[in-house]
């Protein structure tokens, strides 16, 4: 679970909707740069991809990561697929779980 306002807005990745396989292509394929983050065992552990989504936006983060926000909705907030805004710059940061590996993608706003 991560607090993601001061409002007392929480965000618990694992209750999120799973986005389609077909559908996650949009939010990483618009050009930038991937990277590719793999697991030893050919697989990422379960629970991996949430605890770093709360990770990343937990206050105690000292990166400022918050959930990027279009028309104030999520651009993309999903299970496998969410995309991050870095304060104070104009990156838009992507991850994607892909079960066998997580994606990384950054592209400018």
């Amino acid at each position: 679970i991560a607090r993601i306002s001061d409002g007392g807005e929480y965000l618990m990745p694992a209750l999120l909707t799973h986005l389609d396989s077909g559908q996650v292509s949009k939010y990483h394929e618009r050009g930038g740069t991937s990277l590719i983050i793999r697991s030893t065992q050919g697989c990422i552990p379960s629970g991996l991809f949430c605890c770093l989504v709360a990770h990343l936006l937990s206050p105690t983060n000292q990166l400022p990561w918050k959930v990027c926000m279009e028309r104030g909705k999520p651009l993309c907030l999903y299970r496998n697929c969410i995309t991050f805004q870095l304060k104070h710059t104009t990156e838009l940061v992507t991850l994607v779980d892909m079960f066998s590996y997580i994606l990384l993608h950054v592209d400018e706003m």
